[in-house]
């Protein structure tokens, strides 16, 4: 499924949509692109559901969402895609405007506010502390859609690290090192 939307201010976008496989287990083949320009940006792909015949249901879908492009011509080229051979539905497509000159500083501070959320359930002051450390490389001031990829790929890196040393704590008795 695909559609060019022309006419279009310039500035960032993004676009969002829902997905569902045709007996709901094909997620893992979609995802959602928008581009423009030599712009390109995807979703991930979805995970793997059970079909409604397996316990899942059949209304239970995926919301798939790309990070922003810069428009320069006015011109937004939107797709949801599909390696497989499967029959999908979708919905709900978005397309977002974050206007000619977004605050990127703004942008990305319900991110780090979700990591610090996440960092509140470590056990260890070592791995609260070395998450703070990476969030602390992100500059104060995003000036350049660049610099908020960057501090994205900071963010990824702090929730990284959280969800490893979660589970290796969750797979090590640390009372029995003691």
């Amino acid at each position: 499924l695909v559609q060019d939307i022309a006419g279009l201010p310039n500035g960032y976008y993004s676009i969002a949509g829902m997905g569902m496989g045709g007996n709901g287990y094909q997620l893992e083949d979609m995802w959602i692109e928008i581009s423009s320009g030599d712009q390109k940006q995807a979703s991930a792909h979805g995970t793997w559901k059970a079909g409604f015949w397996e316990g899942g249901s059949v209304y239970d879908w995926t919301t798939f969402t790309t990070d922003i492009i810069e428009v320069k011509d006015g011109n937004v080229h939107v797709a949801f895609r599909d390696d497989g051979d499967n029959h999908l539905s979708f919905t709900g497509m978005q397309l977002f405007y974050y206007g000619a000159t977004p605050d990127f500083t703004v942008m990305i501070q319900p991110l780090i506010n979700a990591v610090r959320e996440q960092k509140g359930l470590l056990t260890l002051e070592g791995d609260a502390a070395a998450v703070e450390a990476i969030l602390a490389k992100i500059p104060a001031t995003l000036a350049t859609i660049d610099d908020y990829y960057a501090a994205k790929d900071l963010v990824a890196e702090a929730q990284d690290y959280i969800d490893n040393a979660s589970d290796y704590l969750a797979s090590h008795d640390l009372t029995a090192l003691y």
